[in-house]
């Protein structure tokens, strides 16, 4: 699925021209573009003793990061989507899913949490939107992303998967 976007581009340069604290220079952007971050989709379903939690979780093909959905806040095509250029297989990114649900779980609920079972499985592939823009530093140029669906500016975590996908 490709996720239609909601952030318009001039929201988008005006959240990423915004200063981030009284320290931070204004950024005159040179050039923005939208693009697209690959991410395997997995729905879990986890069963205790008293009630069954479903979860979506998707994790990016090129370095491994996750981040939890609401499935109903977004939209988009419902044709399915092939990643390109992917460098963590479905497998992999398996491992990283189960693993995220678990450690949200026990930060959560913690060690007194009954689960009966975890189910995990691939919905597929989507495509997630953000825009990127570009602007001049003193030592060069550099960039901010911007969430194309909620508007929020992504951090330092993500900086090396936007790297790795404008490299390719």
């Amino acid at each position: 699925m490709k996720v239609t976007i909601k952030i318009d581009i001039d929201t988008a340069k005006k959240k990423i021209e915004k200063k981030d604290n009284i320290f931070s220079m204004k950024k005159n952007i040179q050039n923005i573009e939208l693009v697209y971050l690959p991410y395997y989709l997995f729905r879990s379903e986890i069963s205790t003793k008293d009630k069954t939690i479903v979860q979506h979780i998707c994790v990016d093909s090129l370095k491994g990061e996750h981040a939890f959905l609401q499935m109903k806040n977004l939209a988009g095509t419902e044709k399915s989507v092939e990643i390109e250029d992917k460098i963590l297989s479905e497998a992999e990114a398996l491992v990283i899913a189960k693993k995220e649900i678990k450690a949200s779980l026990f930060l959560e609920k913690g060690k007194g949490l009954n689960l009966n079972e975890i189910s995990i499985s691939c919905e597929g592939v989507i495509k997630y939107p953000y825009w990127i823009g570009y602007f001049n530093r003193k030592s060069g140029v550099d960039f901010e992303v911007v969430d194309a669906v909620n508007g929020k500016k992504q951090g330092p975590k993500m900086k090396p998967v936007f790297i790795q996908l404008i490299m390719q």
